[in-house]
């Protein structure tokens, strides 16, 4: 069973904790069952599953973050237009 990741209103991985990256570099996984090669892709995939949950919540605050600044370099850009030339206020 691949467990996926369920999100609050706030955006947050409520099944996991947060995933830090060295959590990530020394994740090991265990070999697949008897008779196969490689990794067992039920573990693989759930891990993934978990990654792409942590990297778009990630992405979705820099989303934020990039707006909220372009909304305050608006409005000092309007402050200093609104300000009349040589007051040194």
């Amino acid at each position: 069973m691949i467990v996926g990741i369920r999100r609050t209103t706030l955006g947050s991985a409520a099944a996991y904790p947060r995933l830090l990256p060295w959590q990530v570099r020394e994740r090991r996984f265990k070999p697949a069952g008897f008779g196969r090669r490689g990794l067992d892709p039920r573990e693989v995939y759930a891990y993934l599953e978990r990654v792409s949950g942590e990297l778009a919540i990630v992405y979705d605050a820099l989303a934020a973050s990039r707006r909220e600044a372009a909304v305050a370099h608006y409005a000092l850009l309007r402050r200093e237009a609104d300000q009349p030339l040589g007051d040194d206020r």
